[in-house]
């Protein structure tokens, strides 16, 4: 594929359709996140919108186009795939105390749902090419001296007994 193609495709519109299942949220929970973005509902998701939403640069190197259009991965999957339970990596996520090398999640939805860059995952598993791809990531700036990955009131709470 051409840099030109590939660029074309990552400002190509997606369906919500995609959007939702690469963020892994449903339909209410998309335009809360719409709204926080300041985007209007009924603006189309390209990846650059996507990539903001969980706290990264919309341009990001060719290279990795590819590998940021997989769909994030919840507790349970990044457990399995480091072998541990989905209770360790929540308690992690919990206490906001991280394994040396290991992600934070990408996108926080609510307190039950957190989503993770599988490359990022990938890197703190296996190391070397993973590493090396996932150091590329390109951080969204922000005006303070850090970039929080997900903005404090980014939240939805999707236990339709409580208010």
């Amino acid at each position: 594929m051409s840099e030109d193609q590939d660029t074309f495709d990552t400002i190509q519109e997606l369906s919500f359709d995609q959007a939702k299942r690469w963020l892994g949220i449903c339909d209410d929970t998309r335009r809360e996140l719409w709204a926080k973005m300041n985007l209007r509902p009924e603006d189309e998701p390209t990846w650059p919108i996507l990539w903001r939403i969980v706290g990264l640069s919309p341009h990001q190197p060719s290279e990795l186009h590819r590998e940021l259009r997989r769909p994030l991965w919840e507790t349970k999957e990044v457990a399995c795939y480091i072998s541990k339970v989905p209770k360790t990596v929540a308690g992690w996520c919990r206490s906001g105390s991280y394994p040396s090398g290991f992600p934070p999640p990408a996108l926080i939805v609510g307190p039950r749902k957190k989503l993770w860059l599988p490359l990022e995952v990938e890197a703190y598993r296996h190391g070397a090419h993973f590493s090396r791809l996932a150091k590329t990531i390109s951080r969204a700036r922000s005006s303070g001296s850090t970039v929080p990955r997900v903005p404090r009131d980014l939240t939805a709470n999707l236990d339709p007994l409580e208010e």
